[in-house]
């Protein structure tokens, strides 16, 4: 999962202004029915503007802030192998 969080984050990074994003982890707790899987929940907030773009096989292709003024909050979720 730790992999997963870096290369969004890479991705974010190479598309956006690195400082204009914010993100804040909300959760991260292992998934009983699923053994080995964990879940992480994010916050993350866009500047005026500013997008993400999701690999292929991602559910979203692209993420953006389509305003040129507000700021917009997501709620992320990522779930994966636990990490060790």
């Amino acid at each position: 999962m730790r992999a997963a969080r870096a290369i969004a984050w890479m991705l974010l990074a190479a598309a956006t202004p690195a400082m204009a994003t914010h993100d804040e982890s909300l959760l991260t707790a292992a998934l009983t029915r699923a053994p080995g899987q964990s879940l992480e929940a994010l916050r993350v907030t866009y500047a005026p503007g500013e997008s993400w773009f999701e690999p292929a096989a991602a559910r979203h292709l692209v993420s953006a802030n389509a305003s040129d003024s507000e700021r917009v909050t997501f709620l992320v979720v990522f779930v994966g192998k636990a990490p060790n």
